[in-house]
């Protein structure tokens, strides 16, 4: 099932400055709304920059 994605008009600015500001975070960005698009319920593993995993909360 294919999904849209709908951004809102400060939305789509934002969106469309960081490609040509930084494509590198355009790349991510664009590599996220399409994640959330594949699989909208499922979280994403959270990594920390030292590639380190998130803890879940404590028992």
């Amino acid at each position: 099932m294919a999904r849209s994605v709908q951004f809102s008009m400060p939305s789509w600015y934002h969106y469309h400055f960081w490609r040509g500001s930084d494509s590198k975070i355009f790349e991510k960005l664009t590599a996220l709304i399409n994640e959330c698009c594949r699989s909208p319920f499922k979280g994403r593993e959270n990594r920390s920059r030292s590639g380190t995993r998130k803890r879940g909360p404590v028992a």
